[in-house]
């Protein structure tokens, strides 16, 4: 059985509903926040009892000197930075007869800009460390078309499977795995309309939206000692909604 004690994982984006489980987990847990109220927010939801394995930063991941302060945090708090769990980029709901170049560009722009300069300022950390993990939350629509997304958003998502695996091949003799995990609609800080989640609902063969309980479990795998021999691999956990 894996178990995250003695390690550290970053948070981001769509991975943060995932923050409680993966300190249940024994991971420590450094969220990256969009705002400094975020932040304080999110330490309002911690348990007491985890307190001692949580840190939040404010940090945006298009931004270098950001990500490597928030990285020294990291380490001075928790002794290490093992791992990153990320899913950022535009929740765009445009059809393709709706999206004019420029919003196209934009948004892959927004969800694949920030990506790659995270990994990259990212990656020398974790190399320092035992096990090195990369986890990006991606979506179903990159396969499917597009589900809970429109189209520049399921077209970012799958570069973002791409930009993965070429980083999982690189690295995998150095001990560091990429992974991806493709969810189909995911309970996040931003609630949906109930029109809007009872239509998903009835999309998933499953019957509901995942919650960060559901994903937790598949990222504290991905993220553990014990997922060494997995690397460049797309988890689908969509609840059904697209089987490969």
């Amino acid at each position: 059985m894996f178990e995250g004690k003695g390690r550290t994982i970053v948070v981001c984006g769509i991975a943060n509903p995932s923050v409680i489980p993966l300190l249940k987990q024994g991971y420590n847990v450094m969220l990256l926040a969009h705002s400094a109220e975020q932040a304080d927010k999110m330490r309002e939801r911690i348990p007491s009892e985890y307190l001692d394995h949580f840190d939040a930063a404010f940090c945006r991941i298009e931004e270098p000197e950001e990500v490597k302060a928030m990285a020294e945090q990291a380490i001075a708090r928790f002794g290490c930075v093992n791992a990153i769990a990320t899913g950022v980029g535009p929740n765009e709901k445009n059809s393709f007869d709706d999206t004019d170049p420029e919003e196209f560009f934009r948004v892959l722009q927004a969800t694949l800009r920030g990506h790659f300069i995270y990994m990259k300022t990212m990656i020398p950390y974790l190399l320092r460390f035992e096990a090195p993990r990369i986890i990006n939350l991606t979506c179903i629509d990159w396969k499917c078309g597009h589900f809970d997304y429109g189209v520049s958003a399921a077209t970012g998502k799958g570069g973002l499977v791409a930009l993965t695996r070429a980083i999982a091949l690189e690295y995998a003799g150095k001990g560091l795995t990429a992974n991806c995990i493709a969810v189909g609609a995911l309970k996040t800080l931003e609630p949906r309309t109930p029109e809007r989640e009872q239509e998903l609902n009835s999309k998933i063969p499953v019957g509901r939206i995942a919650t960060g309980d559901d994903i937790a479990p598949a990222i504290a795998f991905l993220a553990s000692r014990e997922s060494s021999y997995m690397t460049g691999a797309v988890l689908n956990m969509s609840g059904g909604a697209y089987m490969d």
